[in-house]
Formats: C-alpha cells, structure tokens, sequence
C-alpha cells in the first residue's frame, strides 16, 4: 500500500485496527465458549455467557461483579433492577450505556446469584485483564465487592475504602457500591448510600473525561445528588 502512493503512518494506522478489531473478535469468542468454570457448567444456573458491551474505546471502564438472573437472560451487563439505577446514574452524568465500557467479572451467573470466592474469580480474570489491555480507560469505576477484590484481593470490606482514589496497572480505579447494595437500603441508611455513591460516580466520571475537557460540557447535572 505504501508503494501504492499511501502513507506510511495511514497504513499502519489501518493495520493496528484491523489487529485490535481482531482481538476483540477472538476474545468475544472466548467468552462465548468458555468452559473452565463450573458457573459456565451449571445450565440451572447459567444459561449464556456475558460478555462487556458498550464503546470499546471509552475513557471510563464500569467493572461489576456478575450476571444476574435478567443479565443471564438477556446476554448483557446490568440490565435487571440494578442496570436501571445504573442506567438512570450514567444519564444524569450525561453518558449513554453506549458511551462507555460496561462488563463484569464473572461472564457467567453463579447459582442463587451466590457471592464467588477468590478462587473462582481467578478462573475467569483473564478475559477482564483482557478487555482492560484492549479499552485502555482513563478510570475504572468498580461496582461491588467481587469486582474490588479482583483489582485489590486485600479488601476485606467496601465500605473501607469506597470514594477513595486506587490504582491499578497505572490506572485510577474508585471502589462504590453496586446498585443492588443501594436498592437493598431503605431509609436513612438510603439516603447516606445514594449521597456516597453518587459522589462516586462523579469522581470516576471527571477522572476519565478531565484530560479532555469534556466533563464540564457533556452534562450540566454533574453536580447534582442523586
């Protein structure tokens, strides 16, 4: 192509994408056929795989920790009751689902939705070291404890060390809550939940856009409580 009249810089920019392209479509297939984990195994539990959705060059990464019931059924990341409070948190931020990365842990549903123990979190943690190498966010937006042990297994309790700046790999990672906790709040104790974990998000949120500039204009909400 270069002797064709093309520049050089054009071509092997065209290549890298073609290449990263091709990753991403070995990787999806990966997910999909996946067998190590006795999760992947269980069809009373786990029907499909799920793998990340969303824009695979964004600057914010959203890590949660599992398919639920609807995820299961769907095929897609926070999509039951939870991706809804998630949903409705990222269009007061003036993002879109599409606008970022969203995946989780675990790519398939533990039974009775139980809480997998580091062992088994391991087994399926290369497809996420795999999707972080691709996506290069600025800033990692960690929902739920399994997520926060896959990054900081030292963690012993959420509530520690959520709305404080962590980093990973070089990159900024801020521990909350997964929505589910919020929703399982009520009174007082939702109120103080909702308060932190917005916070939260509007950390993640200027961390990942601030380098250009976009965080102010995107949304005039983002300073808003939930």
């Amino acid at each position: 192509m270069v002797a064709d009249g093309y520049s050089s810089p054009d071509v092997q920019g065209a290549l890298q994408s073609i290449k990263k392209e091709a990753y991403w479509s070995a990787l999806y297939r990966q997910v999909l056929s996946c067998q190590k984990c006795p999760f992947g195994r269980d069809r009373s539990a786990s029907t499909q795989r799920v793998p990340g959705t969303g824009n695979r060059e964004s600057p914010l990464m959203l890590v949660g920790e599992g398919p639920g019931f609807d995820e299961d059924r769907i095929g897609v990341p926070f999509t039951g009751i939870s991706g809804a409070l998630l949903t409705l948190a990222l269009h007061k931020l003036g993002l879109t689902r599409q606008s970022i990365y969203i995946t989780n842990v675990l790519k398939c549903r533990p039974a009775n939705n139980r809480t997998p123990d580091l062992e088994e979190v391991q087994i399926c943690s290369g497809f996420l070291a795999a999707e972080l190498k691709l996506v290069k966010p600025r800033a990692i937006l960690c929902l739920g404890k399994v997520a926060v042990r896959y990054f900081f297994p030292e963690v012993k309790s959420i509530k520690q060390i959520r709305g404080q700046w962590l980093e990973y790999g070089g990159i900024p990672v801020m521990p909350t809550y997964h929505p589910a906790y919020i929703l399982r709040q009520t009174g007082a104790d939702l109120a103080l939940a909702k308060r932190q974990w917005w916070s939260d998000l509007v950390q993640a949120y200027r961390r990942a856009y601030q380098d250009d500039g976009l965080a102010e204009n995107r949304s005039g909400n983002n300073s808003q409580e939930q």
